[in-house]
């Protein structure tokens, strides 16, 4: 394998058909993922590694050779699962690889599977932390803020009082949509606010938009809503008095 180019190697099963290996070296770290892997796991873990590369690059320089190989690797495995591989394709192994994403229905149908009962350390089965991750990744993928913004939204409201991060990933994947998912976090508060929401506008609040006066009435419009917890009231009061001591000392 060369410093930027893998080539592919042909090799031929007994029923005839092509075949294609990796090097020993990215087969020793791509064998842990792939042997119990299904193919929906295996294109999230290729988007995740990507977005490692692309986010931390302090890691990234350290082990380049590693982020490098990895994604490579897994690429070639679900290309040749889908039997779209070219048995003689030269690729950079910096080149994009987009799997294919599920539906919005789909990914919708896993994020309402989810329960409170997944966000609980008193059970060591639970994940739901990591499995946000995993479906924020796919709404990412999609890349439809129309679609993907009220699902997760939804979420939001449904697990009000479970800790889902700080901010988490749920907050990272709307906040990469701007002027898009604002109006839907303004009928979110309307509708029923949380914890969460009313800590998205009190970032919005901290870059002092010019639209700052209408988000700092809906944040005391919370305290008036039936459907906000106690918790969500005094998270929006606390938000209030930090805004106006902010903008009084400006």
């Amino acid at each position: 394998m060369g410093s930027r180019i893998w080539r592919s190697r042909r090799r031929t099963r007994r029923d005839g058909t092509a075949a294609f290996s990796t090097s020993s070296d990215e087969s020793s770290y791509i064998r842990p993922f792939f042997d119990n892997a299904n193919l929906n796991q295996l294109e999230t873990w290729i988007c995740r590694i990507r977005q490692l590369k692309t986010r931390h690059r302090a890691d990234y320089t350290q082990n380049h050779h590693k982020l490098k190989r990895v994604p490579r690797a897994l690429a070639l495995l679900y290309q040749e699962m889908q039997h779209t591989i070219e048995p003689d394709s030269v690729q950079s192994l910096d080149s994009p690889f987009r799997p294919m994403p599920r539906s919005i229905a789909e990914i919708a149908a896993d994020f309402d599977a989810l329960t409170a009962r997944d966000f609980e350390y008193a059970y060591p089965s639970a994940r739901g932390w990591e499995r946000l991750g995993e479906l924020c990744d796919e709404m990412l993928i999609v890349n439809d803020p129309a679609a993907c913004g009220p699902v997760i939204f939804r979420t939001m409201e449904r697990l009000d009082g479970v800790q889902i991060g700080t901010p988490g990933s749920l907050v990272h994947t709307l906040e990469s949509w701007p002027g898009h998912y604002e109006k839907l976090l303004a009928q979110s508060v309307r509708r029923k606010p949380t914890p969460t929401s009313v800590w998205m506008i009190n970032r919005i609040l901290n870059a002092n938009p010019p639209d700052a006066a209408s988000w700092m009435a809906l944040l005391q419009s919370v305290s008036d809503n039936l459907a906000a917890s106690a918790a969500t009231k005094a998270e929006a009061e606390r938000f209030i008095k930090f805004q106006t001591k902010a903008r009084s000392n400006g």
